[in-house]
Formats: C-alpha cells, structure tokens, sequence
C-alpha cells in the first residue's frame, strides 16, 4: 500500500480544497481550500505530501509580513520600514496571502493577528513576540483539526 492509498480501503486519495479555520488565543486563520489528500469513498484526510506540515507553516509566515523588529527583548518595537518606536497598542488586523507550495496549486490564506501601525509613515505591521509564534502555530493546528486532517 503507497502513501496515496487510503488505510481503511485501499482506494486512491485525491486532491481537494477544503475550507477550513483555526483560532487560538489572539490568532485567526481562515482557508479557502486547504489541500489535501481525500478519499472519496471514508472522506479520510491526510497531508498533501510528507514536507506539507513544515512547508504550510513557513508560508503562512510569509504571509505575516511586514513584521515590526525589536532589536533586545526588552526594548519597544521598532517599524520595520523606518525604525520608529511603535508605542501604541496592537489592534487585530487581517493577512491576505497566497501560499505555493511545491506539488500543489496555490491557495489563499487569511490571519488576523495583533498590528502595530507606524505614527510616522503609516505601515501596518505584525505585533511580533514569543507568545504570538505559539499562538500561530497553535491556530494553524486548530484549522487542520478542524478539518479532520492528520498527517
């Protein structure tokens, strides 16, 4: 039996696009049509391929672009344009991206993550921070559960 055989019968999984959505703590992300590999007679969802988990989460990184820089821990962040000083409070904001991953079709993504704008040139920005990386993952994980995906 290959990869691309479902366990349960043996038919072949086929490629599909479905929507699904994730939210953890301050973080949400939202697909279209995520891909996956389907059976069409037990509906089983799997990974697209065996990179897919690593690949989905670095191009769902891209898609949280511009992110402010903090250049120590401790210090304010900083605009990734011009540097400025952001002091105000984050505001929840949409990300629209496509993401391409090798072997599939690219597919849209969405997530609303905290923003910071720039008092000086205006530039929306990720609100960057430790707690925010887990965050993410933990939503990226809430959407694949949510539509039964298993890798």
């Amino acid at each position: 039996m290959s990869a691309r055989e479902c366990k349960a019968c043996g038919l072949l999984l086929t490629l599909a696009g479905v929507p699904t959505r994730g939210r953890h703590a301050n973080v949400e992300v939202e697909f279209a049509a995520l891909p996956v590999l389907q059976c069409p007679e037990h509906g089983i969802r799997r990974y697209p391929s065996r990179d897919f988990g690593y690949e989905f989460v670095q191009a769902v990184w891209g898609v949280l672009q511009p992110a402010a820089r903090r250049p120590l821990p401790f210090m304010k962040p900083r605009c990734c344009r011009d540097g400025t000083p952001l002091v105000s409070e984050p505001s929840a904001r949409w990300f629209e991206g496509t993401l391409s991953l090798k072997g599939l079709s690219p597919f849209q993504a969405r997530v609303q993550a905290p923003s910071l704008r720039c008092p000086t040139c205006g530039v929306d920005q990720l609100a960057s921070s430790q707690a925010l990386n887990s965050d993410v993952a933990d939503a990226l994980l809430s959407a694949l559960q949510a539509a039964s995906v298993v890798p």
